[in-house]
């Protein structure tokens, strides 16, 4: 759920500590992708290709995962 909230709200900063371990941190940068680092990690940060289209009727943004990106990871489909 911490997961979620960080990502829909890069404009927070959310520390989520567990057992006085720090299990998420993210700077409330308004920067998705630094968000998306501190969630699912470098790796898969790096594997993202970033998307945008405009219109008269609507705008897509957001993030795709390039084919190297593993299909089992389709597990940390985030949507919203």
């Amino acid at each position: 759920m911490m997961e979620q909230l960080a990502l829909s709200h890069p404009e927070i900063s959310f520390k989520y500590i567990q057992n006085k371990q720090v299990k998420l941190h993210t700077s409330g940068n308004y920067n998705v992708k630094d968000v998306i680092y501190n969630v699912y990690g470098r790796d898969m940060a790096k594997a993202l290709l970033e998307v945008f289209y405009e219109n008269d009727f609507m705008k897509i943004e957001g993030y795709a995962g390039k084919p190297e990106v593993p299909e089992e990871t389709e597990a940390l489909r985030t949507t919203m």
